[in-house]
């Protein structure tokens, strides 16, 4: 999955309400998971 596609499938599951400092910090964690992932690889 690209990051464009990883970020787009989060915004389709956050709630409307949701701020986007919220949507940022979700989109950082995902961004810092990903990175580990590919320094195990």
């Amino acid at each position: 999955m690209s990051d464009k596609e990883a970020v787009l499938e989060l915004v389709k599951r956050l709630p409307a309400t949701v701020f986007l400092h919220e949507m940022l910090r979700e989109i950082e964690f995902i961004a810092a998971v990903k990175e580990d992932l590919d320094e195990i690889d």
